[in-house]
């Protein structure tokens, strides 16, 4: 996990993030997905990895964001 701090911009992070070999998959908050969305677009049209998922914050009738985020990428219902 690497939070962004206040100061700190968040294309600067994702760019380092993405370009390192090592990380297949990037969640972001709709916060930084907001913020940087030109540069995640222009990135994820010319990139197959990492993949660059927007995290939804959680919601009432939901009662685990990332489970169901899981199980609609791989198809499967995860158990933690």
């Amino acid at each position: 996990m690497y939070p962004i701090e206040k100061e700190q911009d968040p294309y600067e992070l994702l760019s380092n993030l993405w370009s390192r070999t090592d990380i297949t998959m990037i969640l972001v908050t709709p916060e930084v997905s907001e913020r940087c969305h030109q540069q995640i677009t222009d990135f994820i049209s010319k990139n197959i990895f990492p993949v660059i998922m927007e995290l939804p914050l959680k919601q009432i009738d939901m009662k685990d964001p990332l489970t169901e985020l899981i199980r609609q990428a791989v198809g499967i219902k995860l158990e933690l």
